[in-house]
């Protein structure tokens, strides 16, 4: 066999090995990212998502029931967890740092970060959300020493930045017509949800209690070692990838849901006007 022939041979096989293991190693990283999102409880969420996002559309932006359930179907038919899944593993892996991510399945996986995942994984749940709005009279019951815990959570979780961040987003994309026509109550224009041009002292404060609020609550069977333990996780280096890498997977699932939301409402516009 000539040498060129053998030397083109060897150059193929080797070709040909590098791409398995390329592939091989991305569905590793991609099995790995799909863990992180089930055991972190971001599936969970996602579970809960729509049915959460739902509680929120006034009901006197329908007609009747049957409009109401219509929209409903519509929206779980546009707005499904596996969909919504694929957007944080497509996210994760533009985002991805193998490290941080072995280092943040390493504590997702000991049984603080287990108990903290299935917590998680239940906070969008319509029982938990009822619960919170009913449990602010929980921040007076807490210690110094808890509420600075919350408080460091919350910190290093950028509750305040992101919703501003996602509260800009949502009024932007609700700038819709089919939205702000059909709506009667505070949701009209955007009203229901402060322009980030009203920003004040007051808001803040208003957020913060909020934020307590719900922190206080979803973590509320966690001790406070526990509770330690979440928040020294959060402020290494693998809290911000996370938080960040989230909170990205989140906005591009506001945008699709705002979308759907428009969609959904224009339709109910149209069948409103031709009967």
């Amino acid at each position: 066999m000539r040498p060129t022939t053998i030397a083109f041979r060897t150059t193929i096989t080797l070709i040909i090995v590098m791409i398995a293991q390329s592939l091989s190693i991305a569905e590793v990283q991609g099995s790995l990212i799909t863990k992180l999102i089930r055991i972190s409880g971001l599936r969970g969420q996602l579970d809960h998502l729509t049915a959460a996002l739902l509680m929120t559309v006034p009901d006197d932006l329908f007609p009747d029931n049957r409009s109401r359930s219509n929209f409903n179907v519509h929206m779980k038919e546009q707005i499904n967890t596996e969909s919504l899944v694929k957007v944080f593993e497509e996210t994760f892996s533009e985002n991805l740092d193998t490290d941080k991510l072995d280092k943040a399945i390493k504590f997702y996986e000991s049984s603080v970060g287990r108990k903290v995942g299935r917590i998680q994984g239940d906070s969008l749940s319509a029982y938990n959300i009822k619960a919170i709005r009913e449990a602010r009279r929980m921040i007076t019951t807490l210690t110094e020493d808890r509420t600075q815990l919350l408080e460091r959570l919350i910190d290093s979780q950028h509750v305040y930045q992101n919703n501003v961040a996602f509260r800009k987003l949502i009024v932007r994309l609700l700038g819709s017509p089919s939205w702000n026509d059909h709506s009667k109550s505070q949701v009209d224009s955007g009203a229901g949800l402060d322009s980030p041009k009203t920003s004040s002292e007051n808001e803040r404060d208003s957020l913060h209690q909020t934020a307590l609020t719900c922190f206080a609550y979803t973590y509320r069977s966690l001790n406070d070692p526990e509770l330690e333990s979440l928040a020294k996780f959060q402020e290494t280096e693998v809290g911000p990838w996370f938080e960040n890498t989230v909170s990205r997977g989140f906005e591009q699932i506001i945008r699709r849901t705002v979308k759907a939301l428009d969609h959904g409402l224009r339709n109910l516009k149209d069948r409103s006007t031709k009967n």
